[in-house]
């Protein structure tokens, strides 16, 4: 019988397929020539484009999964440094803007938090609601301020969130100082009254003023008295808006405002003082 070409292509087909079946490992002797060419080929830099780019190290999407976790880890803790560093830094700000109003006689604890609504419900109240609460060391009486601005004080605490009473709420009684011309403290007390340049305005009263201590105009500053232990005297409450005539005591007429306006802030920070014990008795009083 005579073999023809188409034959022996034949045959080299059938080995072609028989051998992955019959010799699973491969053939060595003609694999091995075969595999040596193409690294030689993959190494000449003419033919291969990745070496020419200089990508011939892996890439990130060819990382193991356990890198790019770890990786993943460490951005999240450097994230979560970086967001403490900040607040710790703006503790230290609002600290030195506190110390700087007046000398305090003791350095306050400070916790800073997130004012989760700014408009009370009731549309005649002027509260705050915070993120922080009895967890993060606030109690009752806790002064609120903002850049050493006095906002008002803590009404009510609970685990995670508070409330603040605003120095601008009807219910409010501040014991203020009044600066004088002459530099004088004239202390008076707070009350609510209407409303100047779409701020709440407060009026204050004196307890004493004769026209020795001074002249009060416009643009002087009202600070914090001593009233208790947890709220530091010298705090910056506002600025005198209005000075009208004498009454028939005497009196001018005063008229506060605020220096910040309590509906733009979204963070405060809380001072922590000792606690006296004399607030809670002061402050169940029937008014």
């Amino acid at each position: 019988m005579r073999l023809r070409k188409r034959h022996a292509w034949g045959a080299v087909l059938v080995l072609w397929f028989a051998l992955p079946v019959l010799r699973p490992r491969g053939v060595d002797p003609v694999e091995r020539p075969v595999g040596q060419a193409l690294n030689w080929l993959a190494e000449v830099p003419a033919l291969n484009p990745r070496l020419l780019q200089g990508e011939s190290s892996p890439s990130a999407a060819d990382a193991p999964k356990e890198l790019l976790a770890a990786r993943d880890r460490e951005v999240l803790r450097l994230w979560y440094d970086n967001v403490v560093l900040r607040e710790r830094l703006k503790q230290a700000g609002a600290l030195a803007a506190t110390l700087g109003a007046d000398r305090l006689q003791q350095v306050p604890a400070l916790t800073s938090a997130r004012v989760l609504r700014a408009r009370d419900p009731v549309a005649w109240r002027r509260s705050y609601v915070l993120d922080a609460g009895t967890d993060a060391g606030i109690e009752r009486h806790q002064p609120v301020v903002y850049d050493g601005v006095l906002l008002g004080r803590v009404e009510v605490a609970w685990p995670g969130a508070s409330q603040v009473q605003l120095v601008t709420d009807p219910q409010t009684r501040l014991e203020v100082f009044v600066i004088s011309a002459t530099g004088q403290r004239l202390r008076g007390w707070t009350r609510r009254e209407g409303t100047i340049d779409g701020l709440d305005a407060l009026a204050i009263e004196f307890v004493r003023w004769t026209p020795a201590d001074g002249r009060i105009e416009p643009g002087a500053p009202v600070v914090s008295a001593n009233q208790d232990a947890q709220l530091p005297s010298g705090l910056l409450v506002g600025r005198i808006a209005e000075v009208g005539d004498a009454d028939r005591d005497g009196m001018p007429t005063l008229r506060m405002t605020p220096l910040v306006d309590p509906d733009r802030i979204t963070e405060v920070v809380v001072l922590r003082l000792p606690r006296d014990p004399r607030v809670d008795r002061v402050a169940s009083w029937p008014r």
